[in-house]
């Protein structure tokens, strides 16, 4: 296995994790669906017609149009327009779901309103224009109308499936590559004879991959010259790699306090410093280090 396989599959199999469940929680958000009326302010016919009546309107539009956004917002409008819608949210829930927007320069507004069902979103967006329209903001310069006399038609805002599944694979992706190099950077494995070779920085000593029968052999012929060796775990997840390799190798003798050592490290588990203290212990006690089997 490459030195990088265990990092870069453990960061792919967060990062698939991580995108799935957060696709799942956004796609699984109750549907939402959002309406949208236009108001237009216009002179008032029945008012008069002198320059000065017109510089009055412009100037009731100017100030007056902010006054909407708060309009539409107050307990007593909210009350009066979930009153009329049936099935329509809590005065709070369609609160939060208003969106009033002024378009500069002119006298247009546009009033957005959501909820779970497209029907009640179109419901009480026509309501929320008409508490504008009754209140006659632009009274006695303007009033209010509807641009568009039709009702208008809810479209569905969420959940956005292509946002989710976008979100989902971005988070993922970034998170699994965090994952990846946090498994990396602290919790080191060994994953490849050239890994231990350079680890060992010793030429004489042989690293041994054992895969196949075929790499059984030259353990079999070094062991065949040793009236005894002592196969030593590097690591506690190689304990029973320990007693595997024995079976192959068919010691059935107990090794001796004074037989030489063959390191035994486990691909993925064993780390780098085990194999290095191992190796120093060893010397240390004045037995030979035959070599590192890698199993």
């Amino acid at each position: 296995m490459r030195p990088l396989a265990v990092p870069l599959l453990t960061g792919l199999i967060a990062g698939l994790v991580i995108a799935l469940v957060l696709t799942i929680v956004i796609v699984s958000q109750p549907s939402r669906y959002t309406a949208r009326i236009a108001l237009l302010g216009v002179p008032n016919q029945n008012a008069p017609t002198d320059s000065r009546a017109a510089a009055d309107y412009a100037a009731v539009v100017a100030v007056t149009m902010p006054g909407v956004s708060e309009l539409v917002r107050t307990p007593g409008a909210l009350q009066q327009v979930t009153d009329q819608v049936p099935g329509s949210p809590s005065v709070e829930d369609v609160d939060k779901s208003i969106t009033v927007e002024l378009v500069p320069a002119s006298s247009l507004t546009r009033i957005s309103v959501s909820a779970e069902d497209p029907q009640t979103a179109s419901a009480l967006a026509v309501a929320l224009g008409q508490q504008v329209i009754d209140a006659d903001l632009l009274a006695p310069s303007g009033v209010f109308r509807f641009l568009d006399n039709q009702a208008p038609e809810a479209v569905k805002t969420a959940p956005d499936v292509q946002l989710g599944i976008g979100l989902g694979l971005a988070s993922g992706f970034v998170l699994g590559v965090a994952a990846g190099a946090v498994h990396l950077l602290m919790r080191p494995r060994v994953y490849s004879r050239r890994q231990v070779v350079r680890i060992a920085d010793d030429p004489s000593l042989p690293v041994i991959q054992v895969n196949s029968d075929n790499s059984l052999l030259p353990l079999r012929g070094l062991v065949a010259t040793l009236p005894g060796v002592r196969l030593m775990p590097v690591g506690s997840g190689a304990a029973p790699a320990v007693t595997q390799l024995r079976r192959q190798l068919a010691l059935e003798k107990p090794p001796a306090s004074d037989d030489p050592v063959l390191l035994v490290a486990k691909l993925g588990v064993s780390r780098p410093q085990d194999i290095t203290s191992a190796r120093a212990l060893t010397e240390r006690a004045g037995r030979g280090v035959l070599g590192v089997a890698l199993v």
